[in-house]
């Protein structure tokens, strides 16, 4: 059970990374854009459902399994969930592409910022593996 969270975490950040290049491929003008376009769209939710999920066990596992460790006392901690909040930004921003102009630009930065910080986060995270 204690593995759970790092697991699904290399999980999440491996997915985050492939959706999020599948996002940045479908702002080019080359024939694969529409293909890279309909993969983000249709993996990105599950992947925000997966590292929302992947956060709060993680939270839970240092709360309930891991007595040694002080989960908001982290830089781990902290980075892995301003991703996900950097992510419900992409997710708002996302439904608003007919509506506001700017958001297609918006959502783009936020899901680069999401993707550097969640490979900040696993990085981090190595040094706190159980035994």
């Amino acid at each position: 059970m204690i593995w759970l969270h790092p697991l699904g975490g290399a999980l999440g950040a491996a997915l985050l990374l492939w959706v999020g290049m599948q996002g940045l491929r479908s702002r080019h003008r080359a024939g694969y854009a529409p293909q890279a376009r309909k993969t983000h769209g249709r993996f990105a939710p599950y992947v925000y459902a997966l590292v929302v999920a992947v956060a709060c066990v993680g939270t839970a596992s240092a709360l309930f399994l891991r007595p040694d460790l002080q989960p908001a006392s982290s830089i781990h901690f902290w980075t892995l969930w301003t991703v996900v909040v950097v992510l419900t930004g992409s997710v708002l921003t996302a439904r608003a592409f007919g509506v506001r102009p700017d958001a297609r630009r918006v959502h783009a930065w936020l899901g680069v910022v999401a993707m550097v910080a969640i490979a900040i986060g696993a990085v981090l995270g190595l040094g706190m593996l159980p035994d």
